[in-house]
């Protein structure tokens, strides 16, 4: 979806009060996307990203606008904050097909997430007396070293009105 805020924004108005969504889709917040999208701005580390020559997952048939692969990943916390925006109260994560490479790549890079993770709540902890801001910091710090964020496959998300 290009524009997600619009998206959710409407879903949210169809909805019924206490209505679900349910979304999926492949996880940046996961380790192997991580990696791939610093290696190749692509999803996976498999491939290099889709070109033009790739096949066609969407064309209308009545123009020359053609989209390959998935061009607007989302990580957990850009999903959390735009469905927030959008008036969703809250959000769940569920458990996905387990990346294989992201479970070994805990191994290696955990340590360093969560210390990265680490400085930088400290840092936003110490600036701020706000409580609601920080209730916030802790929460996306939360999601940032959770284990199932970081090797769940595709991002399953439970949205509610």
């Amino acid at each position: 979806l290009p524009n997600q805020l619009f998206a959710l924004q409407e879903i949210f108005r169809i909805l019924k009060p206490g209505g679900e969504l349910f979304l999926t889709t492949p996880s940046r917040s996961s380790l192997a996307s991580k990696l791939s999208y610093l290696c190749f701005e692509s999803e996976t580390l498999k491939l290099t990203p889709g070109g033009p020559l790739d096949s066609v997952w969407l064309q209308d048939g009545h123009s020359d606008k053609k989209c390959y692969g998935h061009l607007w990943l989302i990580g957990i916390q850009q999903l959390r904050t735009l469905a927030m925006v959008a008036g969703f109260r809250s959000i769940e994560i569920k458990r996905s097909e387990l990346s294989r490479s992201s479970a070994f790549l805990m191994l290696v890079f955990y340590p360093l997430v969560l210390l990265i993770s680490a400085r930088a709540i400290f840092r936003g902890l110490r600036k701020s007396r706000d409580e609601a801001l920080r209730r916030e910091l802790r929460e996306q710090f939360r999601l940032n070293i959770s284990p199932l964020n970081l090797t769940n496959k595709f991002l399953i998300a439970v949205l509610r009105k």
